[in-house]
């Protein structure tokens, strides 16, 4: 089977060939069909099609541009060791949704993209290549934006975002671009890091504002002898459900409030310790009862260990 290069085409006729010197043939000045403007790579002389190469026929097919290049915003969920010296790192990508890229010699001294770059829920912009229905991407250039100032050094902060990073990794599966949930991750991850006293309620309103984003948004309405939240229905109830997923009126009451406070007022909901580790329990089952293959989360005794 004789290869040829890549061909463009111009009218509606394919007139160039690849290069004979790099090891291609074909038969100059012969002319062959094609869509005006489209971009063809062809798989060699075949017995099949419509177009004659001595006594044999060309077949054509479409050409992805491997070249193209895109600029886009990222947030990181997660970093899996590769190789020695390279990783696969999942990001979750204002233009192209949740995408996994390969990155080479990131443990190098002199490495591009360096592995404190690629930490759990960095805000990083990029330019990479894009492949339609591949797996595995790949990066030409990544840079933090913004650089954080706190997160990285406060044990508080660090093991909240360690936190919120776990839950987002398994529940957001958006594999298309979806903006109004980027930038309400990007929008509240840049706070947290430029607010100096966030709080400890930060992950609590961050999770139930989530919600909202990914569909199961609790309902804010109330009547007088609705005591209790149905974490299965995702609204209140005069009666408690037959199931044991709900929440009675003071904690109910709360894990509304933190819903629709905005974050630069969370200090002023005053919770205890016990009770914020009781709304924080069944945020995990509400998001359990609401995503598909939820699981357990791991980092979440860590993180009741920090705040207590």
């Amino acid at each position: 089977m004789d290869h040829f290069g890549d061909r463009t085409c111009t009218g509606n006729r394919i007139v160039k060939y690849g290069n004979r010197a790099a090891g291609q043939s074909g038969i100059p000045g012969i002319q062959y069909p094609c869509w005006p403007g489209q971009r063809y790579r062809s798989r060699g002389c075949i017995d099949s099609g419509n177009q004659l190469c001595g006594n044999r026929s060309y077949h054509f097919y479409p050409k992805t541009d491997l070249t193209m290049l895109h600029k886009t915003r990222g947030i990181v969920l997660k970093t899996t060791l590769y190789s020695e010296s390279s990783v696969v790192v999942q990001i979750f990508t204002s233009k192209f949704g949740i995408q996994s890229y390969l990155v080479n010699g990131v443990k190098r001294p002199k490495a591009k993209i360096r592995m404190n770059m690629l930490q759990p829920l960095h805000l990083v912009d990029m330019v990479v290549y894009h492949k339609a229905n591949t797996s595995i991407q790949r990066i030409s250039e990544l840079r933090p934006s913004p650089v954080f100032r706190s997160i990285p050094y406060d044990i508080i902060k660090s093991t909240i975002v360690m936190f919120l990073n776990e839950v987002l990794y398994k529940s957001i599966r958006q594999q298309n671009a979806d903006e109004n949930i980027f930038d309400y991750i990007f929008s509240a991850v840049c706070w947290f890091d430029e607010t100096e006293n966030a709080g400890a309620n930060f992950h609590l309103a961050f999770l139930l504002k989530l919600s909202r984003f990914l569909g199961f948004a609790p309902s804010t309405q109330t009547k007088s002898d609705q005591s209790y939240f149905d974490l299965q229905e995702g609204e209140f109830k005069s009666l408690p459900p037959i199931h044991p997923y709900f929440i009675e009126k003071t904690a109910a009451n709360l894990f509304i409030t933190l819903f629709t406070t905005p974050f630069e007022k969370l200090n002023e909901i005053k919770i205890d310790n016990v009770t914020r580790r009781l709304i924080l329990d069944k945020i995990l089952v509400y998001y359990t009862l609401h995503t598909a293959s939820f699981g357990e989360i791991k980092s979440h005794q860590v993180l009741e260990d920090v705040l207590s």
